[in-house]
Formats: structure tokens, sequence, C-alpha cells
């Protein structure tokens, strides 16, 4: 099966946050844009639960499963 191209997205984050990242991503095996990823889809459903519910944005998450 062909892989789903990804979009690009450019983020400023602090020194501190983006040497975790890359310790995080060594230690664990995993890209930097993999664990971004999966923290995003399990954070902001919970973060952003009535606005994703009331605009039923959960689909779009389903979507790229």
């Amino acid at each position: 099966m062909a892989r789903k191209k990804k979009a690009e997205l450019r983020l400023y984050i602090s020194p501190s946050l983006d040497r975790l990242l890359k310790t995080l991503a060594g230690l664990s095996d995993q890209t930097v844009s993999s664990i971004v990823e999966d923290t995003l889809r399990e954070s902001l459903p919970d973060r952003y639960s009535e606005l994703m519910n009331t605009h039923n944005l959960g689909k779009l998450l389903e979507d790229e499963d």
C-alpha cells in the first residue's frame, strides 16, 4: 500500500523543548515528527473536546488512520 503524503508544518518552539524532543526521539527510536503527531492526536481531542464535538471534527482524525 502506498504511503499517504503528509503535510509539512513549521513550528517555533523553545530550545529546551527542541532538545527534549530530539532526545526522546533518539532514545525511543522514533522521529520527532512521529512523537509530535502522536502527542497531538492524543491531546487535541481532550483539550478541545467541546469544539471538536460541536463541529464534528473527530472525523478528521478518523480519516487519517
